[in-house]
């Protein structure tokens, strides 16, 4: 006989609830960590391009007064920042897919909870227990708006790079917007092409160690 009174059965049972609520707690302050990050990463973005932005124009601002042509100078400090904004950009798009994957399997084990109705609780709140949501790809999501704010502060400064670039071009203007528009339309169709692919598997795959 037991000394406790419990089968291997109930032990069984009672590790596997100890288990996956801890899991289900290390996977709640995941979910926090990665909308958290994609946060800081735009405040980042938000505070460091000004900056760099304006230490090309004071660069050139300095070459004009000293009449010293530091156009090219200038325009690499955007040049050479753009392609770190890159990197954000794709981080801020790992992280996001990320947070959908973790928030579906909180969903996940909160819906098998919630089946058998636990103290009477029948969920007439709507708290989300769907496994397929949210989205990867959710226009409406703050996340998101920080991506499309991000591609366009990558843009930006590309766009400001040849304009420092090309200050003895006569078609200046129309190469400055060309490269704007182009930057933008470029990172966009990345980004949206990426999530949505996403969108597209089941929500049960895994997420690979590089996404």
């Amino acid at each position: 006989p037991m000394s406790n009174g419990q089968g291997p059965e109930k032990k069984g049972e009672d590790n596997d609830v100890t288990f996956l609520g801890k899991d289900f707690e290390q996977c709640f302050e995941q979910m926090r960590h990665y909308d958290s990050q994609i946060i800081d990463l735009g405040k980042f973005a938000f505070t460091a391009y000004p900056t760099i932005v304006g230490a090309a124009v004071a660069i050139y601002k300095y070459g004009l007064a000293n009449k010293t042509d530091y156009s090219v100078v200038a325009g690499m400090i955007p040049l050479v920042a753009f392609f770190p904004g890159l990197f954000l950009l794709w981080h801020m798009v790992r992280t996001r897919i990320y947070f959908a994957q973790v928030t579906r399997y909180i969903n996940e084990v909160r819906r098998s909870y919630l089946v058998g109705q636990p103290m009477k609780v029948t969920n007439e709140s709507g708290m989300y227990a769907d496994p397929k949501v949210p989205p990867y790809m959710d226009r409406g999501s703050s996340q998101l708006s920080f991506m499309y704010i991000m591609t366009i502060l990558n843009s930006f400064l590309g766009g400001v790079a040849v304009y420092l670039l090309t200050v003895r071009y006569e078609r200046q203007a129309s190469a400055v917007a060309l490269a704007f528009g182009a930057l933008l339309v470029i990172q966009l169709y990345l980004v949206v092409s990426h999530l949505r692919g996403w969108q597209k598997r089941s929500s049960s795959a895994s997420v690979p160690a590089h996404v």
